[in-house]
């Protein structure tokens, strides 16, 4: 038999007896293992009993060999020569890990002592590994013994592999280009650098993060990636293929390692490293009111608003816009929004945005009317999509305006201008003309006054005048202006007459009057007389009397078809 070529120092005992223990004898052997046994004269023939147990350990076999004396009996032995035998070849590197010395003694009924050898074999070595040993007992019998057991296959050192994703942490903005890859780092202890290929795989969810990321719940990265080590004799390495992160979400990594001659299969088992997150980018809405500032109202006006969503993820806005109106008789709303409470929101529609460039979406709301006089304001959402967060308008100047009345003009014409003589039917009534630009005549109502004097013309006639009376506007088929005449006015006395008219205004034209004077006013003039008198003498022949007396008789006459009033001044 061969022996195993490394000097070791073993202290190997194997102690047999009764009722006591028996100290520990411990030998130097060369190349053998020696096992003592402690006793009296053997009467009989001795064996010894081997078995081995394997234990993969490390990438290297551990072999644990049990020798048993197999007879109840105070004899002492010395093993002389041990081999390990795997197949027909004999294995000279042998590596004894440790000895068990010790002695086991089971009183009273089996008194058998025992003793172990822990060996250490190659982990590349497979099959039947025997040992043999020779030993002499006491009484010079020798006592050769086999022992065999089976190494089932390659023992392989365990691999380590780690990760580090390109990527880490929370906080990664969402971005139209954005990539990651996975590094591994695969580590053994084997005395050589791990060789072989590794497999990545990613996995990506949009609610959690998918820390459970394995190669069957993953899509593969690429194919397999082979390791490199450079001068390192521990560690390899290898980078996966870039995917694709241009979307908010969770993403994780995951690798795993097929292992090679030397080293067990492994894969990362820490998710911290491997794990990131995409968050959704901010988004900016803009809007213009087809409408901003002070309008005049039409008989069909309309009113919408135009949201532009930008980004800054390299990648247009996609989704929806939800735009809202509010209205006000007294006051602009600025503080519309979805949620205002007054005045209540009216939710005019969800449109979907239209995209524009690579940044920049647009969206137009539906018409909304706008014939109502007051205070208007848009207010627009924009829902957000994979990349972008929800955003809304924030300026209200170019989202807000308010419709007022057009400017009506009125114009009059008196019936009677610059003087006219008096008459006893004289009559007089203006005619009111109102003219606006809004496509529509005005309509509604004029409210007619007039003013007299006898000593000046009252040009500055208005309301407080006499008032003749309201006359609704009438335009037949003209979109531009409107008539209306007062009722007629006696103008039967000599003096100053002025007229005035105010327009009250409709729902498309604000009020307005006439502001000239010169086709309002005329001048009655009192007509002409002829007076001739009578005395109630005449002639040259009335005698004297000293009673006599004499009267003037005047009479006044005129055309104006009333008789002259007033009073005649007589002298003599």
């Amino acid at each position: 038999m061969m022996n195993i070529r490394r000097p070791q120092n073993f202290g190997i005992g194997l102690i047999k007896g009764a009722r006591r223990r028996a100290a520990l004898a411990s030998v130097t052997l060369v190349a053998s293992f020696a096992f003592v046994f402690v006793g009296a004269t053997v009467a009989s023939a001795h064996a010894n009993l081997l078995s081995g147990s394997p234990v993969c350990t490390n990438g290297s076999w551990v072999v644990t060999w049990t020798i048993t004396n197999d007879f109840n009996e105070t004899e002492s032995a010395t093993v002389t020569g041990t081999s390990v035998q795997h197949g027909t070849a004999l294995l000279s590197n042998i590596t004894p890990l440790s000895v068990n010395v010790g002695v086991t003694v089971n009183y009273p009924n089996n008194p058998l002592g025992t003793g172990t050898v822990v060996e250490t074999l190659p982990g590349t070595d497979t099959g039947t590994v025997q040992l043999n040993i020779s030993s002499l007992w006491s009484d010079q019998f020798s006592a050769p013994a086999q022992g065999t057991t089976t190494l089932p296959n390659i023992c392989k050192a365990p691999s380590t592999t780690t990760t580090q994703s390109s990527l880490t942490g929370n906080a990664n903005p969402v971005s139209s280009n954005g990539t990651a890859f996975d590094v591994a780092t695969v580590s053994g202890n084997a005395g050589v650098a791990p060789t072989g290929k590794i497999n990545f795989y990613d996995c990506f969810s949009t609610t959690a993060s998918p820390t459970n990321c394995s190669a069957s719940n993953g899509a593969p990265v690429g194919g397999d990636v082979f390791l490199s080590h450079g001068q390192s004799t521990t560690t390899s390495t290898a980078t996966s293929a870039t995917i694709q992160a241009n979307a908010a979400g969770f993403y994780c990594f995951f690798s795993s390692y097929s292992g090679d001659e030397n080293y067990s299969p492994s894969s990362d088992s820490n998710s911290v490293p491997e794990c990131f997150s995409v968050v959704k980018a901010a988004s900016l809405t803009g809007t213009q009111s087809s409408l901003i500032g002070s309008v005049n109202v039409t008989p069909n006006g309309t009113a919408t608003d135009t949201a532009t969503v930008s980004g800054t993820a390299g990648v247009a806005p996609t989704g929806t816009v939800d735009f809202y109106d509010c209205f006000s008789t007294t006051v602009s709303p600025t503080n519309c929004s979805a949620t205002v409470v007054t005045p209540t929101p009216t939710h005019i529609g969800s449109v979907t945005l239209v995209t524009q460039s690579s940044s920049s979406a647009t969206a137009t709301s539906p018409s909304i009317s706008a014939t109502a006089i007051g205070f208007y304001c848009f207010f627009s959402v924009y829902n957000g999509d994979a990349n972008y967060n929800v955003s809304s308008d924030i300026s209200t100047t170019p989202e807000c305006f308010n419709v007022g009345k057009n400017v009506s003009v009125t114009t009059t014409q008196s019936s009677l201008t610059g003087t006219s003589p008096v008459s006893a039917t004289g009559t007089a009534f203006d005619t009111a003309t109102v003219t606006g630009n809004a496509g529509v005549a005005p309509t509604g109502h004029l409210t007619f006054y007039d003013c007299f004097s006898t000593t000046a013309s009252p040009t500055n006639c208005s309301t407080s005048g006499s008032q003749i009376g309201a006359v609704a506007l009438s335009h037949g088929e003209s979109t531009t202006t409107a008539t209306a005449k007062s009722p007629t006015i006696p103008v039967n006395k000599a003096g100053f007459y002025c007229f005035f008219s105010a327009y009250a205004g409709d729902g498309i034209y604000a009020t307005s009057s006439d502001t000239s004077s010169t086709p309002e006013c005329f001048n009655v003039l009192a007509a002409a007389t002829t007076t001739t008198t009578q005395s109630s003498l005449s002639g040259t022949a009335n005698p004297v009397s000293s009673t006599g007396t004499a009267t003037d008789t005047g009479t006044v006459s005129g055309s104006a078809g009333v008789a002259p009033t007033g009073t005649l001044t007589f002298y003599d």
